[in-house]
């Protein structure tokens, strides 16, 4: 009985280290995307900012609101991935 209990240990803690090493590669060219896409936001709120007319203040609200979007879609994609590997 005790033999059993050693071997499921260590088949859990197999899949455990593999699961967080595919979770840690999965998310590596989302921080890449999240930090380019912060860089984006916020020029964009600066674009807006120094503005002189409408048409320059809504193109930089648009890179704004674009990016954040997309800031949400690389999340709900990284859950969804992790959702997928579970099944």
């Amino acid at each position: 009985m005790r033999l059993d209990r050693c071997v499921l240990y260590v088949k859990f803690y197999e899949l455990t280290d593999t699961y967080r090493l595919e979770e840690l590669q999965m998310g590596i060219d989302r921080f890449i995307f999240g930090i380019l896409t912060i860089v984006v936001a916020l020029f964009g709120l600066f674009y807006a900012s120094g503005s002189h007319d409408g048409y320059s203040y809504f193109v930089g609200l648009t890179l704004f609101i674009g990016a954040v979007l997309f800031m949400f879609h690389l999340i709900k994609g990284h859950y969804d991935q992790l959702e997928a590997a579970d099944h």
